[in-house]
């Protein structure tokens, strides 16, 4: 079962103290200079029992914008498709359909929103009786309901577990869904389409073939010959033909874009030196048009993860995760990044768990209108709720 707080991948990077040392200063004068906005925290409701994360979010206006993830019946630990709706004024929970099966186990992890009737989310299923125990399940609003699309799934084999992580739109006729597998574990890359009438699996790079873990965790779709993927290893474009492998964006869980030479992955990393584990730490990577640069995002606790990404313009990026214990939000104003400040569900948590208020996605309508999802733990530390930010406001640097 893939865990909804997304576990980290290591890549170890060589930093040393020294190098951290200027991380963390970096990240103490990054916070000087904002204003001109707010993060809030906005209510969201939640499914009957003790689980309830979004793990994905897509805007199709300002009135309308859809969140999707998991959440559980009142009386079982079952894992339940969860999907909620801002209408200009509140969010709502819509019904969504899972499918049936023994030990079955439902789950939505990507969203990517063409029109208010043409809306689609992917994730996996689980059934014990099923080949693959793990299906790839994809659903789609047609502005009155959801409903389950057929989609095809990688052979009964080790490693694959057909779980869908992400999807994105070019049009109704033109969309990518990536996956592999939906825990921390070793699984291989899914790379899956929507012609308009149906979903087909597209082979992944030679060379990923050979590698330990492939796992595709996010996909971004430009135009019909221009998409990227991100995950286990290196990333992945698709040209029109075939993907390859395009080295530079490294284990990284997210990618997103406001044109084809501005084209942002992020992340996080540990460091090993000296016999101890650092980390991790938030990083964050451009595409130029011909190669991937390293930015200097900013890590104030030493235990900070990026998990989400959207860019409204190559001077306007905001990038998502968590600091310790609380929310992350950090503001890339075409320089440098900047921590901006952003609430907490639950501002008193429990240090029991390192995730007690997790941001996972993000997505813009403008400037001054974007959404953060995620969930957080209440003071038991054990009871998980949606979590919703909403930023207003034009975000300068220092």
């Amino acid at each position: 079962m893939r865990k909804s707080k997304r576990m980290l991948r290591r890549a170890r990077l060589g930093l040393g103290p020294s190098s951290i040392a200027v991380l963390v200063g970096a990240a103490i004068l990054g916070t000087a200079g904002q204003a001109g906005g707010a993060w809030s925290l906005v209510p969201s409701p939640n499914s009957p029992g003790r689980r309830s994360v979004l793990n994905a979010v897509a805007v199709v206006a300002p009135d309308d914008v859809w969140a999707v993830g998991v959440g559980t019946p009142p009386d079982s630990g079952t894992l339940q498709t969860l999907t909620e709706h801002w209408d200009g004024v509140s969010w709502t929970v819509v019904p969504s359909p899972n499918r049936l099966g023994r030990d079955a186990r439902n789950a939505l992890t990507g969203v990517t929103a063409i029109a208010s009737n043409d809306v689609w989310a992917v994730g996996y299923s689980t059934d014990l009786d099923s080949p693959t125990v793990y299906s790839t399940l994809t659903i789609h609003w047609d502005g009155d309901n959801w409903s389950i699309v057929a989609s095809p799934n990688l052979e009964p084999a080790p490693n694959a577990y057909n779980a869908l992580l992400g999807v994105s739109a070019v049009a109704t006729d033109d969309i990518w869904a990536v996956g592999g597998a939906p825990v921390a574990d070793a699984g291989r890359a899914i790379f899956m389409h929507w012609d308009g009438a149906a979903w087909s699996l597209f082979p992944a790079p030679l060379e990923m073939r050979f590698w330990p873990n492939s796992s595709r965790f996010s996909v971004l779709a430009i135009a019909s010959d221009n998409a990227w993927s991100v995950g286990a290893g290196e990333s992945a474009h698709w040209d029109g033909v075939s993907w390859t492998v395009v080295p530079g964006a490294q284990d990284d869980w997210t990618i997103a874009a406001a044109n084809p030479t501005a084209v942002w992955a992020v992340g996080a990393f540990s460091t090993y030196d000296e016999g101890q584990y650092f980390g991790p730490f938030t990083k964050a990577a451009r595409w130029d048009g011909s190669q991937w640069f390293n930015t200097r995002s900013l890590s104030p606790r030493w235990d900070d993860t990026f998990v989400g990404v959207t860019v409204i313009s190559p001077e306007d990026v905001w990038a998502v995760g968590r600091t310790g214990l609380s929310t992350l939000t950090e503001h890339w104003d075409g320089a440098v990044w900047s921590v901006v400040p952003s609430p907490d569900a639950n501002p008193n948590p429990q240090p029991r768990r390192r995730d007690q208020n997790q941001l996972l996605a993000a997505a813009q309508v403008s400037s001054d209108d974007v959404w953060a999802v995620g969930y957080f733990y209440e003071s038991d530390g054990f009871t998980q709720r949606t979590l919703i930010l909403h930023w207003e406001g034009l975000a300068t640097g220092p």
